[in-house]
């Protein structure tokens, strides 16, 4: 009988063959776009388990970081680890499994209003951007610079990678233009599916023309790690963005609603009668030395 980790290896396996084809490759991506700080392979394991999973952590995470707690019942995504005595499953929660006492956990959120400060990082983190008229179009972009930047690593692995692959009798240069076309296409799916952009109405089945090719799992593998690589960077740097916005406009409505007060507290004591100098001293020994104290509320 074959044991649990036997079984979710093969289950990953067995769905990672099926992702050199346009639908599953894409439906992997919108799984991946919400697991974007996991490893390429973590990825392929929660997506066997779950696909629908938005924000997976460890118990300890949960508990200890996030002051939540795992529901009864629920079942954990099973991870492929490496330890001293060789593979174990280790497991993670996805937030629809939890619940909490405090405020629930919030994901970031992509809004229009933050556009100019993330094209600005993303021109920052990855050189000029050729194009940076639209959110998506400033993704698309930065995803070529990325990739065009760091493929000479993920093309000498393919190199040997390619063997029993469609890949395989193709020329360096060929292979670099399908690398290359499918990576960035790949990363900036993943990039616009997080930030809630619909990635479907802007790729179709012709821009992901070469992922066919990838059909081993070698082949697949060096094109999953660059995927992920690189969009968790970007993600990453954009999540990071988005989270100082919210700051400087909550520190924004804080400074505004201060001198709001100030302003209001002016304008009553313009408006207050004025006091003669006998009335304020007995005013004043009235409230310090009287019987009859201010109470809470009316304070």
């Amino acid at each position: 009988m074959a044991s649990k980790l036997q079984n979710i290896c093969a289950l990953s396996n067995e769905v990672g063959k099926s992702l050199s084809d346009y639908e599953n490759w894409t439906a992997f991506l919108k799984s991946a776009a919400w697991q974007y700080k996991y490893s390429f392979q973590d990825q392929l394991f929660i997506y066997a388990q779950r696909p629908d999973a938005t924000a997976c952590a460890s118990i300890d995470i949960w508990n200890k970081r996030l002051k939540s707690w795992i529901n009864r019942g629920a079942k954990g995504i099973a991870l492929l680890r490496e330890g001293d005595r060789g593979q174990y499953l280790d497991y993670v929660f996805d937030i629809s499994d939890t619940h909490s006492n405090n405020a629930p956990v919030r994901l970031w959120q992509y809004n229009s209003r933050f556009d100019g400060a993330i094209i600005e990082t993303l021109e920052n983190s990855f050189g000029e951007l050729k194009s940076k008229s639209s959110i998506t179009d400033a993704v698309i972009s930065a995803a070529q610079n990325a990739v065009e930047d760091s493929k000479a690593d993920y093309l000498s692995e393919l190199k040997y990678a390619k063997e029993n692959s469609f890949l395989d009798g193709l020329d360096e240069l060929n292979i670099d233009i399908e690398f290359q076309q499918t990576t960035e296409t790949s990363i900036a799916y993943t990039v616009l599916q997080r930030l809630g952009i619909n990635a479907d109405e802007v790729f179709e089945r012709e821009d992901f023309p070469h992922i066919m090719n990838f059909n081993t799992a070698e082949t697949l593998s060096v094109l999953g790690n660059a995927v992920s690589s690189i969009s968790e960077e970007t993600l990453r740097n954009i999540s990071e963005t988005i989270r100082a916005e919210v700051r400087e406009e909550i520190n924004a409505r804080k400074i505004f609603a201060e001198k709001e007060n100030a302003v209001y507290n002016e304008v009553k004591e313009k408006d207050a009668p004025t006091i003669n100098n006998e009335r304020t001293d007995n005013y004043d020994r009235d409230n310090i030395h009287g019987s009859k104290r201010v109470s809470d509320t009316e304070l």
